[in-house]
């Protein structure tokens, strides 16, 4: 029989040194999901990921797994994205959709796996992990925009300039994409501030927090501003009666502020382009890739034009055009390429979460809202490997902390009625 209560479960499932060892390579290795294969040291360290990922899923002790959590709609959203990402791989197959599969499947596991977790072991197994791999991309993105200079990435891609938007240039850390370390700091901001760290980590939850604030500053992303915004929100109110998680809101919200204030022309610009001519003009082409997604709905109905083909159907069809992106939403994306039912199914899903984060009104609905605003104006979270494992680990993560949440409130009724 499966253990049934936190205490039974931390002591064993999925237990193990190699399993420990695998994950904690697993999410260090994260950004490494974020490389196109420019050279053989790119190519390799994207082998060592999936490796470790592929081996942390093996030596997990499936039989053990409390199984009634798979249940939950934040676990399967990722099962059901993996799923019909296959399907629609098996109809429209590319090498950019293999690579799309591939990591949907792993992030499907991972998903799985990380949601047997109690709090304690989502909280050393991942959060830590998750915290140590973004502290030290946020201090290399700050070196980046501090010397103007692509390091690291210049390495491992041959980019020999950092990314820049309306003027503004932009550190990325080792991701492709600037946007791509907003996420990931916005995922690493809600987990440090709802998950308690062993003792001898509790500098690394503040420099997490810290870093989370610098980083949403310097990368200039507007959705990113607002999202943190909110988590921050939210945070206060459901966190309200943590002293520390009080202070650890503060304090990132403090470091934002400051250094948004440093680096004000950055900011000024993207202001200055935000009250542009046109709305299409203003959200960089969104209005546009609405119209181009419903015309390629109509068209591939049932199958979708396949993982992550959208770019290259619109630029076969329209060759003239100077930019040509995906739909910046996800389900809408998850629809184009995948088909009307699945977009149907993992919408449904997301609602199913949210509704379930807000009945719960716990330290899920912090994680919750951390990646909400990108799910909807932005495209990154599907379109690319990391994407998939990042949402991965955030469903996951709202499925401990929903049922930690809920039993702990069960055993506080339990002992007010004894």
């Amino acid at each position: 029989m499966p253990p049934t209560s936190e205490t039974q479960r931390s002591g064993w499932v999925g237990s193990g040194r190699y399993f420990d060892a695998l994950l904690a390579a697993t999410v260090l290795l994260l950004p490494a999901w974020s490389l196109s294969f420019a050279n053989n040291a790119a190519a390799t360290i994207y082998a060592l990921a999936l490796a470790s990922a592929v081996g942390a899923l093996l030596s997990f002790r499936w039989a053990d797994c409390d199984r009634h959590r798979w249940r939950r709609p934040s676990t399967l959203v990722a099962v059901a994205v993996a799923a019909f990402t296959v399907v629609g791989f098996a109809a429209n197959a590319s090498g950019a959709g293999a690579l799309l599969t591939g990591a949907g499947l792993v992030g499907a596991g991972l998903s799985l796996a990380i949601g047997t977790f109690d709090r304690d072991q989502l909280a050393r197994r991942i959060v830590v992990p998750l915290s140590i791999t973004f502290v030290l991309q946020a201090v290399l993105a700050t070196a980046q925009l501090a010397l103007q200079r692509p390091l690291g990435i210049a390495w491992l891609t041959g980019v020999d300039q950092l990314s820049t938007i309306d003027g503004v240039t932009r550190p990325q850390g080792l991701f492709d994409h600037p946007y791509e370390m907003v996420v990931f700091a916005l995922l690493a901001i809600s987990l440090a501030l709802v998950c308690s760290y062993p003792e001898r980590w509790q500098w690394l939850r503040w420099l997490t927090v810290l870093s989370g604030g610098v980083t949403i500053a310097i990368t200039y992303s507007r959705a990113g501003a607002i999202a943190f915004i909110l988590l921050l929100a939210v945070a206060a109110v459901v966190l309200r009666s943590d002293r520390t998680a009080r202070a650890l809101v503060t304090s990132s919200l403090a470091a934002g502020v400051v250094v948004a204030v440093v680096a004000s022309s950055g900011w000024t610009a993207r202001v200055d382009h935000t009250t542009g001519d046109s709305l299409d003009e203003i959200s960089h082409g969104r209005i546009q890739q609405l119209e181009d997604a419903w015309m390629l709905v109509q068209e591939h109905p049932v199958f979708g034009v396949g993982p992550r083909l959208t770019q290259w159907v619109l630029e076969a069809r329209y060759p003239n055009r100077t930019q040509i992106f995906p739909v910046h939403n996800v389900p809408i994306l998850i629809t184009v390429e995948l088909g009307i039912v699945a977009g149907l199914v993992v919408f449904g899903l997301l609602v199913a979460v949210g509704v379930a984060v807000v009945r719960n009104r716990g330290p899920a609905l912090v994680v919750f809202v951390s990646l909400v605003p990108f799910l909807m104006v932005d495209h990154l979270l599907y379109s690319i490997p990391i994407g998939l494992l990042m949402w991965a680990i955030w469903g996951a993560s709202i499925t401990v902390l929903l049922s930690a949440y809920s039993d702990g409130r069960k055993a506080d009724t339990l002992a007010a009625t004894n």
